[in-house]
């Protein structure tokens, strides 16, 4: 957790302000830290995140709502993996609340480096016969990495949906009362 969720979030700290910052009117001083958006992108990406994690962990294994063919070993490997990888991919999430992950991904050189760096000692733990027997964990496939990442760009696809709800929200807050409908939308 320390290397999944620190080294990012360090990175996150100094990431780039938005262009447009500085013309935005200032929050208002008695508003909490952690606006209503915020809430809602934590709402949403922890129950995405449980699911996807919950739904590998039983694919993982026989029986069971999704059909495996796994031992508890694997499948737990299977979700501490999709968790590892579903933090990274939220790290690129919530740099902005409104502004999309794919509006200048590369700013954030450091961001990069602590994901990369996550993603290899991730593989260690993967990989490394004493650390695969410390952490209970097993070798994971090609197939089985490319099942954990599309699971976990599961989160990215909940909060673009979020974030663009937000800007059409903000969008028809914005427009004259003329070119709203009659009820008021």
């Amino acid at each position: 957790n320390l290397v999944t969720d620190g080294f990012p979030a360090l990175a996150l700290g100094v990431d780039p302000a938005d262009p447009g910052l500085m013309r935005q009117p200032p929050r208002d001083p008695r508003a909490g830290v952690i606006t209503t958006r915020m809430w809602a992108g934590i709402v949403v990406a922890s129950g995405v995140m449980a699911a996807g994690t919950l739904l590998l962990l039983d694919a993982g294994l026989p029986g069971g709502l999704i059909e495996g063919d796994g031992d508890v070993r694997y499948a737990r490997t299977l979700a501490f993996n999709v968790l590892v990888l579903y933090q990274l991919v939220d790290a690129l999430c919530v740099r902005s609340d409104e502004v999309s992950a794919f509006v200048r991904p590369f700013d954030n050189g450091w961001l990069w480096a602590s994901i990369a760096g996550a993603l290899a000692l991730q593989a260690a733990v993967l990989y490394l016969p004493a650390l695969t027997a410390a952490f209970g964990t097993v070798p994971l496939t090609a197939r089985d990495w490319g099942l954990c990442l599309s699971v976990a760009l599961t989160v990215l696809a909940a909060r673009e949906a979020i974030k663009a709800g937000w800007r059409a929200r903000d969008r028809g807050v914005d427009q004259p009362p003329r070119d709203r409908d009659a009820r008021g939308q």
